[in-house]
């Protein structure tokens, strides 16, 4: 077993490849652990445990930001690791031609990489230069940053000590207040 801890994660694995994290990880601790098996089923208990606490933490108010963004003329992509089959009953009132569920696989620990940002632009239509990815890692701002896009971070504790230098605003919450700090950024009226 390895004790995990918050150290032990921002040194390994954070914003790395998963599997060069993991190998990363395994050195530190001296383990003769495979790393491909470990991040295959480290990325299975992911998905596992986020397709039971993705329906129950969509909120009234995640679907009132989503609602005011549509009202603003804003195409809406939520990306989510979750199987859109999982997540849709959950925002079935929200989701329509204006705002979709794109499935993404990340490669990385703690952070959407650039070309799946780039896919996700390119698989809704939607050009990059005038998108605002909303994320919650340092490392995520930067690789909407490089992949053209700009980037709004949702503030996280568990992220707080990542460089965020280049966003373009700080976001408390997705809520229907945060609608203003998207329409500022955004430049919509």
């Amino acid at each position: 077993d390895i004790q995990f801890s918050p150290g032990l994660e921002a040194r390994c694995l954070a914003g790395r490849e998963l599997e060069d994290g993991v190998c990363r990880l395994f050195d530190l601790v001296k383990t003769k652990k495979t790393a491909a098996k470990a991040v295959r089923t480290l990325s299975d208990a992911f998905v596992e445990v986020f397709a039971e606490a993705a329906p129950s933490a969509v909120t009234t108010a995640f679907k009132s930001f989503v609602k005011s963004l549509k009202e603003k003329g804003v195409k809406v992509v939520i990306a989510t690791r979750v199987d859109p089959e999982v997540l849709a009953p959950a925002l079935a009132d929200v989701l329509d031609e204006n705002a979709v569920l794109c499935q993404v696989k990340p490669t990385a620990y703690g952070s959407t990489k650039t070309d799946v940002f780039g896919m996700i632009c390119r698989d809704n239509a939607i050009r990059r230069r005038r998108t605002l990815a909303i994320v919650g890692s340092g490392f995520s701002v930067k690789e909407a940053l490089l992949a053209g896009l700009g980037a709004g971070a949702v503030e996280n504790d568990h992220t707080a000590w990542q460089d965020f230098s280049g966003v373009s605003d700080f976001i408390p919450a997705l809520n229907g207040p945060a609608v203003k700090v998207v329409q500022k950024v955004m430049n919509l009226k």
